[in-house]
């Protein structure tokens, strides 16, 4: 079966004229695709293009297709051309003229790789596979690593689907053949990546039962259907050829199971900060350019959204919360010029970046998240860390010197304008808002060891800081090959998917969920007005795991065993129609087969 995209709001757009002797430079955009595993064979959806989308990207509003199967979240890419001046010209694709022929390089080198450290931990050279390729270099252990090598695609020349397959053989003599997804061309020929289906498994007994996960990271002989590389293209049309001036990066990551929620920092911040502070390291706090409604209301936004999905952020910033900021009456204060109580309070409780006041490494300061070291402590609890601040979240330096300056009265506010496409954005917008709306519903902070990256994220040296494009966001991928972007994480993905809660990353694994069920049942029979009944409502509250095992004394992992067989029977969350404030439910939950 041939997957198919559930909507394309691009399908009927056209585009300018293009003079190929104007061209200077090709470059391809977003920098980062995210795509996202699904079981789904039948169909699939375009990963986000315009930043601030709180509704699934599905005309049905569904994230299942209608054999209730996982629809896979596809990484669509386009090429930009510019002139010698460094002018954005437009687009080039097919419908003006062009040939696009993309070159892909992923693989999955997770089993390669040594045993999960955090960034703060002592380093070591355990291996996860320590009796498999032990006398070779990382890279050099091909017993295990999935690598499909490179592939390429060109509309209307070959196969229009080219499959992305490698084997892994572990510590067997034979091979496992492992899927990671497949490459399409859209209608003009743009790159689609599509991911793999979240399936994992043990090449220890292949073709029995799977035996139990023992690790909450490092399990040997195991592997996952996840990973990242490189994506080129080379542009020809009449008396015309070039590539592009930069790779771009794929990564193929679990499915978000929970839309429209975000978290306060992301790796759209975390880059920004990095090139921030390469580009400009003596800029003042003075120095930046801060508006209202893409500086400081995302990450005031993100702390509602989490309210849904985390019962800590429900007891400060839910529906009833005094840390609503949602509301009118609070929004005023929020946008205004002046300084007053509520900014300074909000100001007062963020955390300092870098770790520089360590007085704050309490849960009264936000966010209120484990850090890059490992699990915060709870109220009460004695960190036997000398340093217990790497334990907590903090946003980014960038993200911290915007909230004092808008504070301090020194932003601007503009209405964000909605819109469902990037052909309807303003040419020379695009770049940058396809490179936002990839990366605002990732996991930036905490990478302990993270969602889409590893800690590998905020390294400087991961990224090429030759680039001088709008947003730059590109991975050196001369030092960064293929696999390295997720060898870091855990192995499977479904071990740590199932571990990390309450101050991880609800934004994509949900701790916590209000039912469809439940709430509209409280809505049309409870009693009470419709407040007391919302309050109710939001307040009832059930497990996202609910009938998966529960992993308590971490010498057995039999909820991460449960993960690997039902991941795709859990619940999305997402926006109730019609809700204002938003209120997010959980629904299209399968029953599980085997309930224990």
């Amino acid at each position: 079966m041939t997957p198919k995209p559930v909507y394309d709001p691009s399908e009927d757009s056209s585009y300018k004229s293009v003079t190929a002797g104007d061209i200077a430079t090709l470059e391809i955009f977003p920098p980062v695709g995210i795509a996202r595993l699904g079981d789904s064979d039948k169909e699939y959806f375009f990963a986000p293009e315009v930043p601030g989308n709180i509704s699934p990207p599905t005309p049905d509003g569904n994230f299942r297709d209608d054999q209730q199967k996982i629809r896979r979240q596809a990484a669509r890419f386009r090429v930009y051309a510019y002139d010698k001046k460094g002018s954005l010209l437009g687009e080039v694709n097919c419908k003006n003229g062009y040939r696009l022929t993309w070159t892909v390089h992923v693989a999955n080198k997770k089993g390669s790789f040594t045993k999960f450290k955090g960034r703060y931990k002592q380093v070591t050279g355990d291996r996860r596979n320590p009796d498999v390729d032990s006398d070779l270099p990382l890279d050099k252990r091909s017993h295990l690593i999935v690598d499909p090598n490179e592939k390429t695609i060109v509309y209307g020349l070959g196969p229009q689907i080219v499959k992305l397959e490698g084997e892994f053989y572990g510590s067997k003599d034979d091979p496992t053949t492992v899927y990671l997804g497949e490459l399409h061309v859209d209608g003009t020929g743009r790159l689609v990546f599509l991911g793999g289906r979240g399936y994992s498994q043990s090449v220890a007994d292949v073709g029995k039962p799977q035996p139990e996960v023992i690790s909450e990271f490092d399990n040997t002989d195991w592997v996952d259907d996840t990973s990242d590389g490189w994506v080129s293209v080379k542009v020809t049309a009449t008396k015309f050829s070039k590539s592009s001036g930069h790779k771009a990066t794929i990564l193929c990551a679990p499915s978000k199971f929970a839309w429209g929620v975000y978290m306060p920092t992301t790796l759209y911040d975390i880059m920004e900060d990095i090139y921030d502070q390469k580009n400009k390291p003596n800029r003042t706090e003075d120095e930046v350019d801060v508006e209202f409604y893409t500086r400081i209301y995302p990450v005031l936004l993100a702390t509602y959204t989490l309210s849904w999905t985390n019962n800590k952020a429900l007891e400060g910033h839910g529906p009833f919360g005094k840390g609503n900021f949602l509301s009118p009456d609070v929004k005023k204060d929020l946008i205004s010029i002046t300084t007053n109580n509520l900014k300074n309070e909000i100001f007062r409780r963020l955390r300092a970046p870098d770790y520089r006041n360590k007085d704050q490494a309490v849960a009264t300061y936000m966010p209120r998240l484990s850090g890059d070291n490992g699990d915060m402590p709870e109220p009460g609890e004695i960190s036997e860390d000398t340093d217990p601040i790497k334990r907590f979240a903090a946003l980014t330096k960038l993200q911290y010197d915007c909230f004092k300056a808008w504070k301090d009265g020194k932003f601007s506010v503009v209405e964000p304008k909605r819109v469902t496409k990037i052909e309807d954005v303003n040419l020379s917008d695009q770049p940058r808002y396809l490179t936002r709306a990839h990366l605002e519903l990732t996991i930036g902070d905490p990478l302990y060891p993270g969602i889409e990256m590893w800690w590998l994220a905020k390294l400087p040296d991961t990224y090429d800081f030759e680039c001088k494009l709008d947003p730059p966001f590109r991975v050196n991928h001369d030092t960064i090959l293929p696999g390295h972007l997720t060898r870091g994480l855990s192995l499977p993905w479904q071990a740590d998917f199932d571990l990390c809660n309450t101050h991880w990353w609800p934004a994509v694994r949900p701790d916590i969920v209000v039912t469809k069920a439940d709430y509209e049942e409280t809505m049309k029979r409870g009693s009470g007005t419709a407040e007391q009944k919302l309050a109710i409502a939001t307040t009832t509250r059930r497990n996202w795991t609910r009938g998966l095992r529960d992993t308590t004394n971490y010498i057995s992992y039999p909820g991460s065993t449960d993960m690997v067989k039902f991941w795709s029977y859990l619940g999305f969350v997402k926006q109730y129609p019609g809700t204002d404030p938003p209120v997010y439910l959980e629904s299209e939950r399968r029953k599980l087969p085997n309930p224990t």
